[in-house]
């Protein structure tokens, strides 16, 4: 069942909590600029009402809302695009596996020291809200994990923007010479998955026996 409402922290609580082990909410929130919100309809020009409403609202956040669990920027989409984001999404959301990801080992220190609490992903699937195990490439012998929380799916300048800069990427141009390393026609424009996590340290005071038991199967991921 698929339904539309903007969503309060009130009714998100109570949603979730009338879940059970045959039904699951889920909450995407498609998030276009503000500026393609305030657009006409076709030929229906907004009136000033709908213009100060869609202002409000972008102004108290519902288009970014922390309990979102997949929010995507759809202006430059087509509704069937947008669907089909969705379903691959929410398939992946409901698989029952382990997710993990390859690391880099230049990139370990910041992941230790809780520096690294992101990661951008370019065709390279969904990444859903929940445990994430990092696996070192080389060796495959590094394993920890982290708690993802926020997904986005926006183009990269956006992405940029909403993770923020640091002395590894200080800038939106320095972030793009750093993804162009590994995929080279990748543009400011092109829509990437943004992956917000706990950090190490956060994720084992948080949940040390949930870790604890995901790494201990370390060999089955």
């Amino acid at each position: 069942m698929i339904f539309a409402y903007p969503i309060t922290d009130n009714s998100y609580h109570d949603w979730k909590a009338m879940e059970d082990e045959r039904t699951q909410f889920m909450n995407i929130t498609l998030a276009p600029s503000l500026e393609e919100c305030l657009k006409n309809r076709g030929t229906r020009k907004l009136n000033e009402w709908e213009e100060k409403r869609i202002r409000q609202m972008y102004e108290e956040g519902y288009h970014n809302r922390p309990f979102s669990d997949f929010i995507i920027n759809n202006e430059d989409q087509t509704p069937k695009q947008t669907a089909e984001i969705i379903k691959e999404f929410i398939e992946q959301a409901l698989s029952s596996k382990q997710q993990w990801l390859h690391l880099v080992e230049r990139r370990w220190p910041a992941l230790l020291n809780g520096k690294k609490t992101s990661t951008l992903r370019l065709n390279e699937g969904f990444i859903h809200k929940g445990f994430l195990v990092y696996k070192d490439c080389p060796k495959e012998q590094w394993n920890e994990v982290v708690y993802v929380n926020q997904i986005y799916y926006v183009p990269l300048k956006q992405a940029l923007e909403i993770d923020g800069f640091d002395e590894h990427t200080p800038n939106v141009e320095t972030g793009l010479k750093q993804m162009q390393v590994h995929y080279p026609d990748i543009t400011l424009n092109t829509p990437i998955l943004l992956a917000k996590h706990l950090s190490v340290p956060e994720t084992k005071k948080q949940f040390p026996d949930e870790v604890k038991k995901i790494l201990e199967k370390r060999n089955e991921i």
